[in-house]
């Protein structure tokens, strides 16, 4: 697209009504990663080069209204990995001859997924 914005870097926030809990739980899901505190209520992982996931302590947003999908190599390998860590990973579920994925929640209620392209 020409005259489009010139992005560099993408943030997505996520309300989440108890930090501490958000970040145990992201830890696990995510790994270990780069992170930064710019402010005591926000934690942020950086994804991939350029892209952020921010926790957001924040009364003024209303937890559990948003959903993140997140693209893995390998969704069997990171499902395994995830209920060996006691998170709560739902079933895998196929797309035919598109993707598998399988549904998180974490614990303020916001929905996540990971998936695979086929």
């Amino acid at each position: 697209m020409q005259g489009g914005a010139s992005i560099r870097t993408v943030t997505i926030g996520i309300a989440v009504d108890g930090l501490p809990a958000a970040e145990s739980w992201y830890r696990h899901v995510l790994g270990e990663r780069p992170e930064v505190r710019p402010v005591a209520h926000v934690l942020e992982f950086e994804l991939t080069p350029g892209c952020w996931l921010q926790l957001i302590k924040s009364a003024a947003v209303t937890p559990g209204t948003t959903t993140f999908r997140i693209g893995v190599a390998d969704l069997r390998a990171e499902h395994r990995r995830l209920l060996s860590a006691g998170i709560d990973a739902g079933p895998i579920e196929t797309l035919e001859g598109i993707l598998i994925r399988c549904a998180l929640t974490d614990p303020s209620g916001n929905a996540l997924s990971l998936y695979e392209l086929v």
